[in-house]
C-alpha cells in the first residue's frame, strides 16, 4: 500500500524540501501544458468532459503546496528511521522545546561519526513520535539535550548486543525516551529520562514497515433496529472506537459504547466495553459497564422448581415482568496465548434497585 511506501521513504524530507519540489511542479505545470495534454483525447471523449478536466486539474495544480502540506503532515507525525544490518550510530539531540535532530551515521574504529547517512530536525508541532530502528549489528543509540517538553523517542535495538545511552532531560512524568532490546547482551544507561522496555518477545524488537501501529484510528457508528415480544420495536446506536499504538496488536485500545430505547415500555439500556491491550505488562485490561432504567424489561419467574403453573390472569406480559434498575461495573484482566486462545477473569459490582409493583409477581 502506497501508506507504508510513504513512511518507509519520505521519511528524511523536511517541509522545506516538500516545498520547493511542490512549487517546482506547480511552475512546470503551466495553462498551456495542461490544456495542450488534455486535448489530446479523442475528440468525442474530450467533448464530454475535457473542459472540466482541465479546469479541475488546474485547480489541484493550484492548490498543490496546502495538498503537499496535508501529507507531509501525515508521514511526519509518526516517523520510523531504519538503520542497517551492519554496526551503526544514532544520535538524538534535544535542542529546544520545539526541535530534535536525528543523524545516523556509519562508524568505523576510529570514530562513531565516520560517515552521515541520515539527519533530519523534527518539529514538536509536527512530529509526536520518532522510531530509531537499529536492525542488525552492535548498534549505539545516544541522546542529549535538556527541554521542557519534547517528542517521545523509541530505540529498538533489533538483533546482536546494543548500546542504549540516555543524557537527555525532559520535564514532565510521562518518560519521553523508551528502549526496547532483548534482556540479555545489551548495555543500558537510562539516566532519569528513558524507560526500560526491554523483553525477550521477539516480535516487539524487530522492524516491521507494515506495523499496526501506522493504521489511523476510526471511529464506526452502527444503528440498530429491531422487534421481540417482550420490548416491542426498539431503536439503539453503537459506537465503536478503535486506536492503534506501538507494539499492540491487534489494537492499543478497542471502546464501544452502545444504547438502546425500546418503544413498548419506554425502557432504555447503555452498555460499555472496553479493552485495553498490554495494559499491565502481558496482560489486557478489560472494562465493562452496564446501566438500564427500570422500564427495561427483565422478567422474573420464580425459583427453580417452585414456579407454580400461572393463573389466566398471570398470563398478561406485564405479571411476570420487575421494575429494576440496574448499575454494573465489570473490571478484569486478560492473558492472550497463540491462535486466538486466552484467559481472563473480571470482577462484578452490581448495584440494583427493585421496585414492587401491585398486581405482579414482584
Amino acid at each position: 500500500h502506497s501508506r507504508h511506501f510513504d513512511h518507509s521513504f519520505l521519511n528524511e524530507p523536511e517541509w522545506a524540501d516538500w516545498e520547493r519540489e511542490a512549487k517546482k511542479m506547480q511552475a512546470a505545470l503551466t495553462d498551456e501544458l495542461i490544456e495542450n495534454s488534455i486535448r489530446q483525447l479523442p475528440p468525442a471523449a474530450f467533448a464530454l468532459s475535457g473542459e472540466e478536466i482541465i479546469r479541475k486539474f488546474k485547480g489541484r495544480r493550484d492548490r498543490l503546496l496546502d495538498i503537499a502540506r496535508d501529507l507531509y503532515l501525515v508521514v511526519s507525525k509518526k516517523v520510523d528511521v531504519v538503520g542497517t544490518d551492519k554496526k551503526d550510530y544514532f544520535e538524538v539531540v534535544r535542542l529546544n522545546n520545539e526541535e530534535t535532530v536525528v543523524r545516523l551515521y556509519d562508524p568505523n574504529k576510529e570514530d562513531k561519526r565516520h560517515e552521515l547517512i541520515y539527519e533530519r530536525t523534527f518539529k514538536s508541532s509536527e512530529t509526536k513520535e520518532i522510531i530509531l530502528y537499529g536492525l542488525g549489528g552492535e548498534d549505539e543509540f545516544e541522546l542529549a539535550g535538556q527541554v521542557e517538553e519534547g517528542i517521545l523517542i523509541r530505540c529498538v535495538g533489533g538483533q546482536d548486543e546494543d548500546t542504549f545511552i540516555d543524557h537527555s532531560i525532559v520535564s514532565g512524568l510521562s518518560k519521553k525516551t523508551r528502549f526496547y532490546d532483548s534482556k540479555k547482551e545489551n548495555h543500558l544507561e537510562r539516566g532519569t529520562e528513558a524507560a526500560d522496555k526491554t523483553t525477550n518477545r521477539r516480535e516487539f524488537n524487530i522492524y516491521n514497515r507494515r506495523a499496526l501501529h501506522y493504521e489511523y484510528n476510526y471511529a464506526m457508528p452502527i444503528p440498530v433496529l429491531g422487534f421481540q415480544p417482550d420490548d416491542g420495536f426498539f431503536a439503539g446506536l453503537t459506537l465503536q472506537f478503535i486506536r492503534y499504538g506501538f507494539q499492540r496488536s491487534p489494537y492499543a485500545q478497542s471502546h464501544t459504547v452502545s444504547g438502546r430505547y425500546a418503544f413498548a415500555t419506554s425502557g432504555y439500556k447503555f452498555e460499555y466495553n472496553g479493552e485495553y491491550i498490554y495494559a499491565l505488562g502481558k496482560f489486557d485490561f478489560l472494562l465493562d459497564g452496564r446501566f438500564h432504567g427500570p422500564l427495561f424489561t427483565i422478567n422474573f419467574f420464580g425459583l427453580g422448581n417452585e414456579t407454580g403453573a400461572p393463573t389466566e390472569a398471570q398470563n398478561e406480559f406485564d405479571y411476570n415482568r420487575v421494575r429494576q434498575q440496574l448499575y454494573g461495573l465489570y473490571p478484569g484482566l486478560r492473558l492472550r496465548f497463540k491462535r486466538n486462545s486466552f484467559v481472563s477473569f473480571q470482577l462484578l459490582a452490581e448495584s440494583t434497585k427493585t421496585e414492587p409493583t401491585d398486581g405482579r409477581f414482584v
